[in-house]
């Protein structure tokens, strides 16, 4: 199973971000097989770990830790490719983010995760997944992801109405080293918060969308949808579970009751399909957790006890025995003799 993967248009934010501090950002581009970004096909995507090495590579370029907060501010909706169009063209302020989140899969595929919309008295939030533990190599996603959605705010309803709106954001990573240059953002920025979210108050989220456009939206909604149905559709129950268990798998073993229950199906009923494709829940838990953990070890700077928490086991000397009776040798015998 992969990690995730992104569509190589929202690279463009990068591009620009890097071309803002006087760099030229084509050869580190081209190091990582992009050096023709303009000229990708719109279904080209880069793998979340090769993603999060290029962001390393730009903040070591620029020296901009805060490299993720400068790509918000070169965001922009027809980054998303049609997602992006279809958003920029709904009803409301709020309706905008909801369905970048909503179809958040025609733009970004992620194992652990996928972003969501919670509400409290008076407030929206849009919230990004979690993807602890933080490093050097990951706190700009979440910066990229948070600044961008901010910014869309900003180019459509202005700053002035973006700053009077009482909107907070709420970062899950203690407060970095680069933690001043949050201040250039219009509203309050939270570390060590139970999540990644951009609050934003009912009454603003209703405001009218000044390039909203009813019949277009109509329109590429319904392309939106079709093009979401078609990556979704023939996924058989083992892929299902699967993509459950990913997401379920940070600190904790999920078991065949917490995946039945999410898919709204009783036990034995999952149980059976599995038997049916060939396969026992065990086995599948012992098979993602393989494919995860091997990509994990094989392709991110994380450290092994990391990798076991993320995963899901007890400890670390769990995750070790693990890895050995999957490969034959140590998870850091793996990775040394690959680097």
């Amino acid at each position: 199973m992969k990690l995730g993967d992104i569509q190589v248009n929202f690279l463009q934010s990068l591009l620009a971000a890097i071309k803002s501090c006087q760099l030229d950002p084509w050869p580190l581009f081209a190091e990582f097989g992009l050096g023709d970004l303009l000229g990708s096909h719109p279904d080209r995507h880069i793998s979340i770990p090769r993603y999060m090495r290029l962001g390393h590579g730009a903040i070591q370029l620029t020296g901009r830790e805060d490299i993720g907060l400068l790509m918000g501010r070169y965001n922009q909706c027809h980054h998303f490719g049609l997602l992006g169009y279809c958003a920029q063209s709904a009803e409301t302020l709020g309706q905008v983010l909801s369905i970048l989140i909503q179809f958040e899969k025609l733009s970004s595929r992620n194992s652990r995760g996928h972003s969501q919309i919670i509400h409290k008295e008076g407030m929206t939030g849009f919230q990004f997944y979690s993807i602890s533990p933080y490093n050097h190599y990951n706190r700009f996603v979440v910066d990229a992801v948070l600044s961008g959605w901010l910014q869309i705010m900003l180019d459509l309803a202005g700053e002035k109405a973006v700053k009077a709106s009482g909107g907070t954001i709420e970062i899950e990573f203690e407060q970095p080293p680069y933690s001043d240059r949050y201040r250039t953002l219009p509203i309050p920025v939270y570390f060590s918060q139970a999540s990644n979210t951009l609050w934003l108050p009912n009454a603003f989220c209703q405001l009218k969308n000044p390039l909203a456009n009813p019949i277009s939206h109509k329109q590429l909604l319904q392309l939106c949808q079709q093009q979401l149905d078609q990556l979704q559709q023939g996924l058989n129950t083992r892929q299902q579970v699967a993509e459950l268990i990913a997401m379920d798998l940070a600190g904790k073993t999920p078991t065949l009751n917490d995946i039945a229950q999410q898919m709204q199906l009783e036990p034995w009923t999952l149980r059976r399909r599995l038997q049916q494709e060939g396969i026992t829940f065990k086995q599948l838990l012992d098979e993602t957790r393989n494919g995860l953990a091997t990509r994990y070890v094989r392709d991110t700077p994380l450290a092994l006890g990391e990798i076991s928490y993320l995963m899901g086991f007890s400890t670390p000397e769990a995750f070790q025995r693990a890895f050995k009776r999957w490969h034959g040798i140590a998870p850091g015998q793996y990775r040394s003799g690959r680097s």
